[in-house]
């Protein structure tokens, strides 16, 4: 193999040419070496003052180790590229000020990217990530979120049946068509609005929608209806209780998911009551946006779909545009 390159910058540092801009005052002086009891410091001070003068890690390491042979006696040269890595791997105050640049794709490399398409939990009702069910108090919200809670966890569609037509596959019609996965999957469902009595006599109206039922006729040819009520899913978590974004919300979801990996569904009931404690005069619609993205964050990093259940605001006029009254408060104006 051919010798590589000498570094030019080196080999003018070493030679001690002086350059039209010189990037590092002194630099001789890290090729001098340093005496025994000031070896330590010094060479991880050089390998600091080379890195912030972006001077390359490989270039470092050459006028690192060359230092090292120079020293009073010699310094080991592992611990001297030791001190070239302590003094690289931590970020400049630069990068910790601006963090990495952003990704950034063509539209042709964008197109030709494989992307994995959506899952629904629900076909065409829930998707995978951050979903918002929006309503007027004492409007159903609850227990729709409810029935759709149960057919996660039971793998049953919204309303409890099979299909009764036969259809064509989705993907066969389009190759981008989203994947529907009617498998159980377990549920976490924070109700911090009702007691245990109330939320039992939701379920249990929940659960008797999504029951087997079978109609058959009798002796007399007139229909005869039987069928039973399906068990509940043990697969189905409640909370009555959680703390509120940036007090812990994150954190002990987090870790429930962690403990209950095939948890693929979580609803939060509603949204008012895991609002950060913030200032009131905050606006309405920041406080909700950054609440939305903390629980977007979650969904995407686990790939699971997040329904909060929220309130919409009264009413304001004849011409109410539907997605200002999702924004804000529930008060009028």
């Amino acid at each position: 193999m051919e010798m590589a390159s000498f570094p030019p910058t080196v080999a003018a540092l070493a030679s001690g040419e002086q350059q039209e801009k010189p990037r590092l005052k002194d630099i001789t002086s890290v090729l001098q070496g340093v005496s025994e009891g000031q070896r330590d410091n010094e060479l991880f001070r050089y390998a600091c003052k080379l890195r912030g003068q972006d001077i390359s890690r490989e270039e470092a390491e050459i006028l690192i180790n060359h230092a090292a042979i120079n020293c009073t006696p010699p310094f080991p040269t592992q611990e001297a590229l030791a001190k070239v890595e302590s003094a690289y791997k931590h970020p400049k105050e630069e990068e910790k000020r601006i963090g990495e640049r952003p990704e950034i794709v063509t539209a042709a490399e964008l197109v030709a990217k494989e992307i994995r398409s959506t899952c629904w939990l629900i076909e065409g009702l829930l998707p995978e990530g951050l979903t918002i069910l929006a309503g007027r108090s004492k409007s159903g919200k609850s227990f729709l979120a409810l029935q759709m809670a149960i057919s996660v966890a039971l793998g049953k569609d919204i309303c409890g049946f099979e299909q009764l037509v036969e259809e064509v596959p989705l993907e066969e019609l389009n190759p981008w068509a989203a994947v529907t996965d009617n498998q159980p999957k377990g549920v976490l469902y924070l109700d911090l609005e009702m007691e245990e009595q109330s939320i039992l006599q939701r379920m249990n109206s929940g659960i008797s929608s999504l029951s087997e039922v079978k109609v058959t006729k009798n002796e007399r040819g007139k229909p005869h209806i039987s069928g039973y009520f399906q068990e509940l899913p043990s697969n189905l978590h409640i909370a009555m209780q959680w703390p509120p974004i940036s007090e812990g919300f994150e954190e002990h979801l987090e870790s429930f998911l962690d403990e209950n990996p095939d948890v693929e569904f979580v609803v939060v009931d509603v949204l008012k009551r895991i609002r950060p404690n913030v200032k009131s005069n905050r606006n309405a619609y920041d406080v909700d946006y950054e609440t939305l993205i903390s629980l977007q964050n979650i969904a995407k990093k686990r790939v699971i779909a997040l329904l909060v259940c929220h309130h919409t605001r009264k009413s304001l006029g004849e011409d109410n545009d539907p997605v200002e009254m999702v924004s804000g408060t529930g008060r009028s104006s």
